[in-house]
């Protein structure tokens, strides 16, 4: 489902304190918007940490096609080899 401009506006406001109490009532939607404008904050965001608990709880995946495979970590780089 796609959020309107206004709703998410609203909810930047809402839900813009990393230290406030998140909301009890979330639903995918919200989960989802809040927990991509908090990405990056730290443990000690709480709307944060609220929103990818609901998202694992509701099993909600960021990879399209809903795979939940592990994903191969990439080949080391090439040592460089240094010119003499």
């Amino acid at each position: 489902m796609q959020t309107s401009l206004d709703v998410q506006d609203l909810w930047r406001m809402q839900y813009r304190d990393c230290g406030a109490e998140p909301p009890l009532d979330l639903d995918t939607d919200r989960a989802l918007f809040i927990r991509s404008v908090h990405a990056g904050h730290g443990p000690e965001c709480r709307q944060y940490l609220a929103a990818v608990a609901y998202c694992r709880a509701h099993v909600i995946s960021d990879r399209p096609s809903g795979s939940y495979r592990a994903v191969p970590a990439a080949a080391p780089p090439e040592p460089e080899v240094g010119v003499g």
